[in-house]
């Protein structure tokens, strides 16, 4: 019974089932997304969206800051949070859109980056 045991455990967690894949590619989502924010220079804004995507499954093609805290609120994160993800997508907005203006990416790398450990610490994220 024991060799079972052992082997029915190993099995599961050598081939994981389809509902297990989608839980760990969604819990090491943080981590894609920090690394994305450390090693390219792409868009905060982009790398933040796609972290709410594979996360907490947000719809969203172009996210405004008041459906991003809208969301986040409806998820049952805090209201801070939800005032912390506003205001970086107000920012983003704000950079995206001004126009003949080179736009310093660093700040708002550096509030994606507190924005995603922000709302990892959450006990909602593991919902």
């Amino acid at each position: 019974p024991l060799a079972c045991l052992v082997g029915a455990f190993t099995w599961r967690r050598c081939f994981p089932d389809e509902a297990r894949r989608a839980r760990q590619h969604r819990d090491s989502s943080a981590a894609r997304a920090l690394g994305l924010l450390q090693a390219a220079d792409v868009s905060a804004w982009d790398v933040v969206l796609r972290y709410l995507r594979e996360r907490l499954d947000f719809t969203a093609q172009e996210a405004t800051p008041a459906e991003a805290a809208t969301f986040l609120k409806r998820r049952g994160f805090a209201k801070s949070l939800s005032e912390q993800a506003r205001a970086f997508f107000h920012a983003c907005d704000a950079a995206r859109f001004r126009v003949g203006v080179a736009v310093d990416q660093a700040p708002l790398a550096d509030g994606a980056v507190r924005l995603i450990e922000a709302l990892e610490a959450d006990p909602c994220a593991r919902g």
